[in-house]
């Protein structure tokens, strides 16, 4: 049996479009996902507690002072392929959509967490953000002076120190990882991955002691 054209034409718009709602959930539930895990690996909210450890001294000291929240580098990926390509893989976007994707996504998590860090000489810190949010805290370094701790629901969080000078302060965050399930079938088979890297600029003035 051959199907007339108009039927065949019908059918062909309607898997189409069926297809365009896929990618759309599809879209929409991995970029939901990215945002909740850029906006928990953003999140500084730090509950204090007494911490004692020993520590590199002349590393620690080096911090110390007055900080303000520089260029944030972020690698995201999707099971272990680059987001851009991912995105134009598989969603069919241009690469210049799939980068301004991204890059608005990451503007509207980066806005809310733009500030300014006090690293106090008794290990406590105050962190002052953009929207008027505090945060404050408890940190140390490690005996090798390679690892900046900080402490959130009263568990030991590393930050890898990559670069210390007089004046810049260059860490790597823990790696973020979250599985999710794109095509909602139940199933989560899509890991997303947020590898994120911090630059914090020694400023004039601030208490840090």
């Amino acid at each position: 049996m051959v199907l007339p054209e108009f039927v065949i034409e019908v059918v062909g718009h309607r898997l189409w479009f069926l297809s365009v709602l896929i990618n759309l959930t599809m879209m929409k539930n991995l970029f939901s996902t990215l945002v909740i895990i850029l906006v928990l690996s953003f999140s500084i909210s730090i509950i204090s507690s007494c911490h004692k450890v020993t520590e590199n001294i002349a590393v620690a000291d080096a911090i110390v002072g007055y900080w303000r929240f520089g260029e944030t580098s972020v690698e995201v990926t999707v099971d272990g392929v680059d987001f851009v390509q991912y995105a134009t893989t598989k969603f069919g976007l241009t690469t210049e959509e799939a980068e301004d994707l991204l890059d608005n996504i990451l503007d509207d998590v980066l806005e809310n967490y733009a500030g300014q860090i006090d690293f106090n000489g008794d290990r406590t810190y105050e962190v002052t953000l953009n929207n008027d949010d505090k945060e404050s805290g408890e940190w140390s370094v490690s005996p090798d002076g390679k690892i900046l701790n900080y402490y959130f629901e009263n568990k030991k969080n590393e930050l890898v120190i990559l670069k210390l000078t007089a004046s810049l302060l260059r860490v790597q965050f823990p790696k973020q990882y979250e599985d999710v399930d794109i095509d909602n079938d139940g199933v989560n088979e899509t890991t997303v991955e947020i590898n994120r890297t911090q630059d914090i600029t020694k400023q004039i003035g601030g208490a840090g002691s």
